[in-house]
């Protein structure tokens, strides 16, 4: 009989640390979490016995006490382990290869550590005394965290302000002509306004929008993740502007709908406390009516998966073609980024690492250091406000130029500083914009190709030179820019259209 099911026969289940997710040490795959699920089958059949035996047992120990990313951390690097070379056992010459090698990374040494040390404690066979004391006394560099904030890497590091403006616009702009659903459009919101990670967003249940009514105050209660705690056991909670709490709750009405639809009956209150505020879909469409529905909906089995934020930011990024002043490409968008970037402008506001990292959720202070070296500095600025290369690869101006003939649209005529007429606005008749300086990067104005945009430019120029005496601080100075950069491209279309009046202008 296999070594493995005389182990399991007494208790062929195990539960890991997730509640909810259970597996067999003979299994091939060992579902975690809702994210995580691995395959151990693929590293057992190329273990001998007594190392398969030993690793499947200490993996469960991990899988039972440690999150299921580090699991699963563990087990892809095992897998590279015994990919790299063939064994019958784990000793010292086997170790010392390994360490000699370019193949792994210092997080892989890491991983390899943890996992021999506890699979000797756990006393089962494969690995020797020698062997252990030799890794445990291994110098194993830190990986290099914050060097994308340091450097203000333009793919991986904290967004300007000019790209986190432009994301946001663009988010708005998505959700109007329909190319995101509501969800999307919280989903991104959350991210943005609470440089959340990806899973803590992913867990959220709709119980976790709060209105205090008593002192007229919203909250959202996120959960924390990397405390080294159960599911959903401890929370940090965050105030929420009304309308993002109206955001939320919309969404929550939407989700509470599609669980009643499913289920074909009405939620009980008990059951609604419990919904996903982001739910997967596919896993939803195969809930059906039993006893254990509450406990499917206590677990975090019907919400998102985590890589849904980042699929969500990188979808709008692309459709809106939203691009970065720095690259000249669509920016690279994940949740993360947002995360840099909020703790990149609390230490830019003057908050101290005790601050940065509270916000920010950190149990030590180790690594929100980066943050405050990085300082005001460090800011990226616009070298070339104006030119026409950064206009055009800028993309801020998001409207359609017109003719003056086409003085048309019920939004009524947009005037600048001069009282000229310089476009027209498509529908926002109720729009409260302090016009025209917002039009230029709205998708609903129209200007016109014979405009005066060549005055207003000259009068976001001078406005700007004159902030900069008053003030030092280039965060307010650059509050024009993005403007000046989308009358800048109004100007160029304008000139490409006289020139050739054939060329498109949408």
């Amino acid at each position: 009989m296999n070594k493995l099911k005389v182990l399991n026969a007494h208790k062929d289940i195990f539960h890991a640390k997730n509640e909810g997710y259970r597996f067999g040490l003979d299994n091939e795959f060992w579902e975690l979490s809702r994210n995580i699920k691995l395959n151990v089958g693929e590293v057992t059949e190329r273990l001998s016995d007594n190392l398969r035996y030993g690793y499947v047992n200490t993996l469960k120990y991990f899988a039972e006490e440690i999150s299921p990313g580090s699991v699963k951390q563990i087990n892809r690097v095992f897998m590279k382990f015994i990919s790299f070379m063939s064994f019958d056992s784990i000793d010292e010459a086997v170790m010392l290869t390994t360490k000699s090698s370019n193949k792994f990374s210092n997080q892989d040494f890491i991983c390899l550590r943890i996992l021999i040390k506890k699979w000797y404690e756990l006393g089962f066979e494969g690995i020797n005394q020698n062997c252990v004391d030799l890794v445990d006394n291994w110098t194993i560099k830190d990986n290099k965290k914050g060097e994308v904030v340091k450097r203000r890497d333009p793919y991986q590091g904290p967004l300007t302000d000019m790209e986190f403006d432009n994301f946001y616009d663009a988010v708005s702009r998505a959700y109007q002509k329909g190319t995101i659903s509501y969800s999307d459009l919280a989903m991104a919101l959350i991210t943005i306004h609470k440089g959340r990670r990806s899973l803590q967003i992913t867990q959220i249940k709709t119980k976790d929008i709060i209105n205090e009514r008593t002192i007229n105050e919203c909250y959202i209660n996120i959960p924390r993740i990397k405390q080294g705690e159960k599911y959903r056991a401890s929370f940090r909670r965050f105030r929420i502007t009304h309308e993002l709490f109206n955001v939320f709750k919309e969404q929550a009405r939407i989700v509470s709908e599609s669980f009643s639809k499913q289920l074909g009956r009405k939620l009980s209150e008990k059951e609604m406390l419990e919904l996903p505020l982001f739910f997967c879909k596919e896993r939803l469409e195969g809930v059906v009516e039993c006893e254990n529905l509450h406990e499917i909906l206590s677990s975090d089995r019907l919400h998102a998966y985590a890589i849904k934020c980042t699929q969500t930011l990188k979808r709008i990024a692309t459709t809106e073609d939203v691009i970065s002043e720095r690259t000249g490409e669509v920016i690279n968008m994940n949740a993360r980024r947002f995360r840099y970037t909020l703790g990149t402008r609390l230490a830019r506001e003057g908050y101290g690492e005790v601050v940065i990292g509270e916000l920010l959720d950190h149990s030590t202070l180790m690594y929100t250091g980066v943050y405050v070296q990085s300082g005001p500095d460090s800011l990226n600025k616009i070298e070339d406000a104006v030119s026409a290369e950064l206009g055009y690869y800028a993309k801020m101006f998001q409207g359609v130029l017109i003719n003056k003939s086409e003085d048309k649209y019920p939004g009524g005529s947009i005037r600048i500083n001069t009282g000229e007429k310089t476009g027209q606005c498509v529908s926002c008749k109720s729009c409260t914009a302090c016009v025209p300086i917002p039009c230029y990067t709205c998708m609903h104005f129209r200007p016109f190709v014979e405009g005066p945009h060549e005055k207003l430019l000259e009068y976001l120029l001078d406005e700007r030179n004159r902030i900069q005496c008053i003030v030092a601080d280039p965060v307010t100075t650059q509050i024009l820019d993005r403007t000046i950069i989308a009358v800048s491209e109004v100007i160029n279309k304008c000139k490409e259209i006289k020139s050739n009046p054939e060329v498109s202008n949408g």
